[in-house]
């Protein structure tokens, strides 16, 4: 891939794994923010091509500003804050830039996620089928449930109606989401499990390389789209 110039914008677990993958791939990261090294100003992101959030919902909207005034480019993989897109948006149109959001940066999960899209709609059809989620976590995950599987539900529920998610939060569990179709006799799952941080890792360094010379804001699911529909 060709070489980026990046920045983190929350430097725990994740900020340290998207790091040293960046290091493999021969990219620079030149900065690395915190509560200890807050981001404040447009010339902290000079020369930054890409800055990716991975930090606190209430930090992502003030981080955008500053990356928009600066023309830097952004992958955000914080959740909990999708409340603010208008104003992101808003943002955006001010000072125009690119921005790629995601519960889940795994390019695996947006598979599995195609395949509940239409696993949903058969089995709605045949009206036997009842749908449950199941999703598990490490306990220092703050959110719960988790973003990927308030998006399963927002597949699901057109074709099943309201519906809750089990939720556990134990151990270091990197990630498991399950959904599964019930019917009298038989059910039906389909299983997504990331066995390490590094596939998140992956998949935000691949936002990145995708939106360096896009403007607009894109989920990735949305990105990731535009490339597995490309034909041939």
């Amino acid at each position: 891939m060709e070489r980026l110039t990046l920045a983190l914008h929350g430097y725990g677990q994740m900020g340290r794994e998207i790091e040293a993958l960046a290091q493999r791939y021969g990219w620079t990261v030149t900065e690395r923010f915190d509560r200890t090294r807050p981001l404040r100003d447009p010339a902290q992101l000079e020369n930054v091509e890409v800055l990716l959030d991975f930090s606190t919902a209430e930090a992502v909207l003030p981080a955008a500003a500053v990356a928009a005034r600066a023309g830097c480019r952004m992958v955000i993989g914080t959740t909990g804050w999708y409340e603010q897109l208008p104003a992101l948006r808003a943002l955006l149109a001010a000072h125009p830039t690119g921005v790629v959001y995601g519960p889940n940066f795994s390019l695996g999960m947006q598979v599995f996620l195609r395949l509940v899209r239409q696993a949903a709609a058969l089995c709605s059809r045949l009206g036997i089928f009842d749908a449950y989620v199941l999703e598990a976590h490490h306990r220092h995950k703050r959110d719960a449930p988790s973003g990927t599987a308030g998006k399963i539900l927002e597949i699901l529920q057109p074709h099943f109606g309201p519906l809750s998610v089990a939720v556990i939060r134990a151990g270091e569990i990197p990630g498991e989401h399950e959904v599964g179709f019930d019917g009298p006799h038989e059910r039906v799952r389909l299983r997504h499990e990331a066995r390490s941080r590094r596939i998140f890792a992956e998949g935000a360094l691949w936002a990145a390389a995708w939106i360096r010379h896009r403007t607009g804001i894109y989920s990735f699911e949305e990105a990731i789209t535009q490339v597995l529909d490309q034909p041939g």
